[in-house]
């Protein structure tokens, strides 16, 4: 049996789904509790126009990254990204452990692969490492995380995922 594919129109071909989404799984997650990572490389442009990052774990295989949006704090420039709740186990079962970690350039030693001596090269390289926690510090504060019930740092462009919705309740409550 013979089956013939025909191309479907420009005019029919819906649009992405708007909101933040996941950077390895690339779902949008609207009503998710987001933990927002920060991405200190420089990212390549994808085959969509999105910002992607190829971070490289230490002791494991490069994981590619979707990036959700750049930000500026003063002189400092990062993208922000975040892995679901559903792609955060995944990763546990290979071994990797992405909480409380973002992508910085970092110096790595990269083997010869051409015949005669071996020599070894020190190149820059996107690795996904433990946070700086001093860095982050003074950004989060002027993003207004600074302690446990602030606002976790999103970028404005979440398109209205409020990780504290239904958590909170009445500021007025606590207080004494």
């Amino acid at each position: 049996m013979v089956t013939y594919a025909t191309p479907i129109p420009d005019d029919t071909i819906l649009q992405p789904e708007p909101g933040p989404r996941c950077a390895t799984c690339e779902q949008v997650k609207l009503h998710e509790w987001i933990n927002w990572q920060k991405c200190w490389s420089t990212p390549y442009v994808g085959v969509n126009n999105e910002p992607r990052i190829l971070a490289r774990p230490i002791g494991h295989h490069p994981i590619m990254l979707r990036l959700h949006s750049q930000a500026n704090v003063e002189n400092l420039q990062f993208w922000w990204f975040f892995i679901c709740n559903r792609c955060r186990p995944a990763l546990h079962i290979r071994g990797l452990y992405t909480e409380r970690k973002e992508v910085d350039n970092r110096e790595l030693i990269i083997p010869s692969v051409e015949p005669g001596p071996r020599v070894n090269g020190v190149q820059m390289w996107p690795v996904l490492v433990e946070q700086n926690w001093a860095r982050n510090r003074e950004i989060d504060g002027q993003l207004g995380v600074d302690g446990f019930w602030s606002r976790p740092s999103s970028p404005a462009s979440s398109f209205g995922s409020d990780p504290w919705m239904g958590h909170l309740g009445n500021i007025e409550d606590f207080s004494d």
